[in-house]
């Protein structure tokens, strides 16, 4: 919901400067992902170890404190910072799928999936239209407590409604803190299949976020051109 405005977002914390302000999108942006890719695999680990319900509500739990945080931040850093902490704690829609991959039976996990690509698809498209209306109804900073509270609301659903009837695998259980080295074999084990759909989704993730980002700066600095030359 807050992500289009964020370079708006960022000029309300004091930076002024254009340049600047594409930088610390771009850093804003950017923290969320790398932070993600570093904790993702621990956060698998522990998911084989104690279940994917548990991995969901700390996504979500996680994400309502965050993003409540940021509508309080004084300066961009501190947006940053909690940038970096949401990537790396959060992760709500790997934590989602791998749930429902594990609840609902086999004959029924490809209509599973897709309605939940569905769901993931409809709130993409949703919330940057509802975040901007917030936005400009009641601030900037509304639009990060209502995306708070639909999360904690998400958290609570899970919580009280999903049943997850998990056992762990024993040979995972046995070991007390996470494998690198067998996730890194079972990597490459595949015969560079593995590796060829992840190569294949970090290039078209970036070719994605690329795109996107680009066309985002263009928009705003036409929207910023017009703005100015305004009498």
């Amino acid at each position: 919901m807050f992500l289009p405005f964020i370079p708006y977002y960022i000029q309300e914390l004091g930076v002024t400067d254009a340049q600047q302000v594409v930088l610390w999108t771009g850093i804003a942006t950017s923290a969320m992902s790398v932070s993600f890719a570093i904790t993702a695999p621990l956060w698998g680990m522990l998911a084989d170890r104690h279940g994917r319900k548990l991995m969901v509500m700390r996504a979500t739990f996680a994400g309502a404190v965050l993003t409540a945080l940021m509508a309080q931040v004084t300066n961009v850093q501190q947006l940053v910072l909690l940038r970096m902490l949401q990537g790396a704690l959060t992760g709500t829609i790997a934590a989602a799928t791998t749930l429902v991959a594990g609840v609902v039976p086999k004959q029924y996990s490809g209509a599973a999936l897709g309605s939940l690509q569905t769901a993931i698809a409809i709130g993409g498209s949703l919330g940057p239209l509802l975040g901007g209306i917030v936005a400009d109804s009641l601030g900037y900073r509304s639009s990060f407590y209502i995306t708070a509270l639909l999360l904690l609301t998400s958290g609570i659903l899970v919580t009280l409604l999903v049943h997850e009837d998990f056992h762990p695998v024993e040979d995972v259980t046995r070991s007390k803190r996470p494998d690198w080295g067998l996730a890194a074999r079972f990597l490459f084990a595949s015969g560079g299949a593995l590796l060829a759909v992840l190569g294949a989704r970090v290039f078209l993730r970036a070719g994605t976020q690329i795109l996107n980002r680009y066309c985002r700066f263009l928009c705003n600095r036409c929207f910023q051109q017009r703005r100015t030359s305004q009498p």
